[in-house]
């Protein structure tokens, strides 16, 4: 991917969402942080961050990680279908998905007489590990959206390459032990790894202090430890 015709503005927006990203925080919150900011960069309504396992033998695809922002929720299943078989591509061995985006994306999938067209872009990387993959979708779906042209292709591969650091946490989350949790345990483990409390991550997941301390508890027995310092003695070492 060429940066020729990356202009000082490009360069300032850049750098100044590596910063905001740099002091978001806990490991969710900089996710969430990135997705919207590059959202905001490409001008886009909404955007979907996958996390994902691969394995080669048997084939199979393990969400480690979902991240969300504005209103994807009714476009996800048809997303996650697009991003999937890009996993599959990064995994094979390839540095980068190598078509990475998309402009005819048809919502509801089914031919309506209300179905309107949604412009989007897909970019995947790497984290390190080849079968830890990480992809982001961005969308447009507004009336008289444009799509999305090779200048925002070139910025969506700078951000998430530049910024793949995000997804360290999600390196642990993709292990034996960790993917077999429910996705509110690992969501609580990954807080956990990132320095929270139990009344911060209650405050995150906007659940109640009571039910965090359960999910706390049952990570404890899943992984046969007794304590928080046990636990996260089998991650850091």
């Amino acid at each position: 991917m060429t940066t020729r015709g990356l202009t000082p503005g490009d360069t300032r927006v850049l750098l100044r969402l590596s910063r905001t990203v740099h002091t978001a925080g806990d490991p969710v919150t900089r996710k969430k942080v990135l997705l919207a900011g590059m959202c905001s960069l490409l001008e886009a309504e909404s955007g979907l961050g996958v996390v994902a396992h691969v394995e080669r033998a048997p084939r199979r695809h393990t969400i480690v990680s979902v991240t969300r922002h504005g209103p994807s929720h009714t476009r996800e299943e048809q997303l996650l279908g697009r991003c999937l078989p890009a996993l599959d591509t990064v995994a094979s061995g390839n540095s980068a998905d190598p078509d990475p985006h998309w402009h005819h994306l048809v919502w509801p999938p089914r031919p309506t007489g209300s179905s309107r067209m949604c412009h989007c872009i897909r970019y995947s990387v790497p984290i390190y590990d080849a079968h830890v993959i990480a992809c982001v979708s961005l969308s447009r779906s507004q009336t008289g959206a444009k799509p999305f042209g090779a200048h925002e292709r070139m910025l969506l591969h700078l951000a998430h390459m530049e910024l793949s650091w995000v997804y360290e946490t999600d390196l642990l989350l993709a292990t034996h032990g960790a993917v077999t949790l429910s996705p509110r345990q690992r969501q609580t483990l990954e807080y956990l790894l990132g320095g929270l409390g139990e009344k911060q991550i209650a405050s995150r997941m906007r659940l109640s202090q009571n039910t965090v301390h359960h999910h706390i508890k049952a990570i404890h027995r899943h992984f046969g430890v007794c304590s928080r310092s046990e636990l996260l003695a089998k991650w850091v070492r």
